[in-house]
């Protein structure tokens, strides 16, 4: 009786999906920053791992080299590792289509806000990607509103 209702237990539980990563927070301070000063963002994530540039390499999962394939032919591919993805974060100013200001591998780290950024409010946008920097599939991003100062007005009064 034991064995065979531990067994239903197993069935039920065995094969489960990894959990979908997310962005539970993404802080920046100071939330008024200067052009051209250091900020630290700071995030909580779930069911996703912050590595650096070698935490993930094709050949270890059975992959194979995917060098030679055209850009985004393998957008999306999942590095997870049991149920938890692995990666690093990107963070953008304003939009997803311009260069990230920064890649951030660890949960509090600094950045440095742009000379040439226009005075004013911005969005800061976070979005995870694999260690071989494609993006998670679906898209996990967060956002953050940063009011920029001209640089030498100090960010307090």
């Amino acid at each position: 009786m034991y064995r065979s209702a531990l067994l239903v237990l197993l069935v039920a539980c065995g094969g489960s999906e990894p959990m979908e990563p997310e962005i539970l927070s993404f802080v920046v301070d100071p939330e008024v920053a200067a052009q051209g000063e250091e900020v630290t963002a700071t995030f909580e994530l779930a069911h996703f791992t912050l590595t650096g540039e070698e935490g993930h390499a094709h050949e270890e999962d059975g992959m194979g080299d995917m060098d030679g394939m055209e850009d985004g032919e393998h957008e999306g591919h999942d590095s997870h590792d049991g149920e938890t993805q692995m990666g690093h974060v990107h963070i953008y100013l304003d939009d997803l289509e311009t260069n990230p200001l920064a890649m951030q591998t660890e949960l509090v780290g600094t950045f440095i806000v742009p000379e040439d950024t226009e005075i004013g409010e911005h969005t800061l946008i976070a979005r995870l990607h694999d260690s071989d920097h494609l993006i998670i599939e679906p898209q996990v991003t967060a956002e953050f509103d940063l009011d920029v100062m001209a640089s030498g007005s100090g960010t307090t009064p």
